[in-house]
């Protein structure tokens, strides 16, 4: 860590002169963490935020929505960027975030949606509301002449399974065993 540290010092001291924009995202975010340099945030927003709107946008297909989970999740980065550990690249840290947080977005909003319907079901009593019944249906009658009209326009394994449903009455359950 201390060798990070220092890293970062002598770092520091080479870029006062060099813009942003020519620092990789390792040196930016060493810049962020180890000396508090936030002024780079900016950097990072500016090289990955049409990324991150576009990777919203094909989650939620709306612009303005897609906008608003882009700066949320640009907070996120920007407060979590101490827990970025280098394993990945940034580029692959910020992406699983985006990609995790509109999920998550996603499946609230779904399950918003169930609960409400859950709510709105348990007050509703439909029986009495709409006054409707279940009928059984019956399978229509079908005769052997009808059924011979029906064997040429069709393969002779399906005639037997044809035969087997409405000659000999099995149930489809029984056809399939």
């Amino acid at each position: 860590k201390n060798c990070l540290v220092m890293t970062a010092s002598v770092t520091s001291a080479r870029i006062k002169n060099i813009s942003a924009t020519r620092l990789t995202d390792k040196q930016i975010v060493e810049l962020v963490v180890d000396s508090g340099r936030s002024e780079f945030l900016s950097e990072i927003y500016n090289r990955y935020s049409a990324k991150v709107f576009g990777t919203c946008l094909t989650y939620v297909k709306d612009r303005n929505l897609a906008e608003d989970l882009s700066h949320d999740i640009f907070i996120r980065i920007f407060t979590k960027i101490n827990s970025f550990s280098g394993k990945s690249s940034l580029s692959t840290w910020i992406f699983s975030i985006t990609r995790n947080y509109c999920i998550d977005y996603l499946r609230k909003k779904r399950n918003n949606k169930i609960s409400f319907m859950e709510d709105f079901i348990d007050k509703i009593d439909f029986e009495s509301e709409f006054k409707f019944e279940l009928k059984e249906e019956k399978e229509p009658e079908v005769t052997m002449d009808e059924l011979e009209k029906v064997f040429p326009m069709v393969k002779e394994d399906e005639v037997e399974i044809i035969m087997m449903k409405y000659y000999q009455g099995m149930s489809i359950c029984d056809i399939k065993d």
